[in-house]
């Protein structure tokens, strides 16, 4: 009797002890696992978490190459203003890229307003743009947020983190590896200029950069930028307040961040093709390097990608919004593959 009575009690603290190891694994679980088992597997999610008062939101690509025991590298690339994650799957293709090269796509979703059903998010990144630099949002808190929050559902490689962006989102990704290199190994950035005076890099942070010479809205020469936004939306009977800000020439923002990476002041040209010329500074600190790609008679747009693949030219590619959208972006460029390009620069260029 009484070793049955000491079996039924190693038997009840036993069911105690599961218990609660239960309740502590399934505490340390995101939501999104407990609905969906498969959340660490290959495959397209929407996640969000909060910030600031603020209910973020981003999606993710999981190439099929994922394996949850080996660290993936991962790309945040950031939608330009005006747009969205969504927008910027569409427009740079990266999940193709993603599932050929083996990486992790993470889209975030800057802050905006919706007109007519549609988001036109932007990014807080120093002088521009929009709503979010007038709210003064704290989005390298968000992305910070982003990385952290990635790395508690996925295998992430800490030292291959990297940031590529369009337009406000390339200032974005400027403005992250200037406040966070702690956590961005590089950097690819497409049509835009630094929009933040102070960057006190804690590494080199190496830097591909590509942009047309014909880009309308982030002036190839400098000068006053971003008014071509709100002419488009003017163009199509949206009135927009016009705003602008100060912007330096290509020549001028590509030698700042030759000279933050520690750079020597030679270049050589690495790639020469159509339209398109690209230039390296290298013997940089730490093996960083800075690229720049400068394409002829080209617009505002993601070389490779389809920079008109927004929802009204999805719609209706031959209607007049979307005509409207091809005249103020310009010029396609299909010499190189922006994204391509980014993905073997990245794989030189690791957390130092």
């Amino acid at each position: 009797m009484r070793k049955i009575i000491i079996a039924i009690f190693i038997l009840a603290l036993c069911a105690v002890f599961f218990s609660v190891l239960g309740k502590r694994y399934r505490s340390n679980i995101p939501k999104e696992k407990i609905k969906n088992k498969s959340v660490f597997s290959t495959g397209d999610y929407d996640f969000s978490l909060d910030q600031d008062g603020l209910r973020r939101t981003y999606k993710v690509h999981v190439p099929p190459s994922y394996d949850e025991k080996s660290p993936i590298p991962a790309i945040l690339n950031l939608h330009g203003g005006g747009g969205s994650a969504e927008g910027q799957i569409n427009i740079s293709q990266m999940n193709e890229t993603a599932d050929k090269k083996g990486f992790i796509s993470i889209y975030p979703d800057g802050t905006g307003k919706k007109i007519v059903g549609k988001s036109f998010e932007t990014w807080n990144s120093g002088t521009c743009c929009g709503s979010a630099k007038e709210n003064s949002v704290d989005d390298v808190d968000f992305l910070s947020k982003v990385i952290s929050d990635m790395e508690s559902r996925f295998n992430i490689d800490k030292k291959r983190i990297f940031a590529a962006g369009y337009s406000n989102g390339a200032m974005m990704a400027m403005r992250l590896a200037c406040e966070i290199s702690d956590r961005i190994a590089a950097i690819a950035t497409v049509a835009s200029t630094q929009t933040i005076s102070d960057c006190n890099l804690k590494h080199p942070v190496s830097m591909i950069h590509f942009h047309g010479t014909e880009d309308k809205c982030h002036l190839y020469s400098g000068g006053k930028c971003g008014g071509c936004f709100s002419e488009f939306f003017s163009s199509i009977g949206l009135p927009m307040e016009k705003t602008e800000y100060a912007c330096e020439s290509m020549a001028s923002d590509i030698n700042n961040w030759r000279n933050k990476n520690g750079c020597s002041e030679k270049s050589r040209v690495v790639l020469q093709k159509g339209n398109t010329k690209c230039i390296a500074y290298d013997k940089c600190s730490d093996n960083g390097e800075v690229e720049f790609c400068a394409m002829q008679k080209t617009g505002h747009v993601w070389p490779g990608g389809n920079s008109y693949a927004i929802g009204s030219c999805l719609e209706n590619p031959n209607g007049r919004v979307c005509n409207q959208w091809k005249k103020f972006i310009g010029s396609e460029n299909n010499d190189i593959n922006a994204n391509d390009m980014m993905w073997d620069f990245f794989q030189k260029h690791p957390m130092p």
